[in-house]
């Protein structure tokens, strides 16, 4: 689990990278956008593939994905934040309105995954 862990943060880290360079030199029109789409597809995909996402019969559990769901929003905003907070000296009025909206959604999500998880551990504790 570990292992794929320090994979998808690696993964992540460098398509930052490549993302903001391409940005920068423009290289690729879109590169940034490029760059949150592809971090937010391997976030998501990286976890829900990752070790103990199965259950016994090997359907996906649902706690993974309400988990995967939860840490590519985390993520996606913590990369788009920091990318246009302190990479960029201006910041479009589009930009503030990114930052809003998924700020909104974070706020929104967050409590959702720990009162869902929360209300499947009551309910297993009350089976038993």
């Amino acid at each position: 689990m570990i292992k794929s862990l320090i994979s998808i943060l690696a993964i992540i880290v460098i398509l930052v990278i490549l993302g903001l360079l391409a940005a920068y030199y423009e290289v690729m029109k879109g590169a940034f956008s490029m760059m949150l789409i592809l971090v937010a597809l391997v976030t998501f995909f990286g976890l829900l593939l990752s070790p103990g996402g199965l259950s016994s019969d090997g359907s996906l559990k649902e706690s993974r994905i309400r988990f995967c769901i939860t840490a590519t929003l985390v993520v996606t905003y913590v990369v788009y934040f920091g990318t246009t907070a302190f990479w960029k000296e201006e910041i479009s009025e589009l930009e503030k309105e990114m930052i809003s909206t998924l700020t909104t959604l974070l706020a929104v999500a967050l409590p959702f995954y720990f009162g869902a998880s929360a209300a499947v551990a009551i309910k297993d504790a009350a089976d038993k």
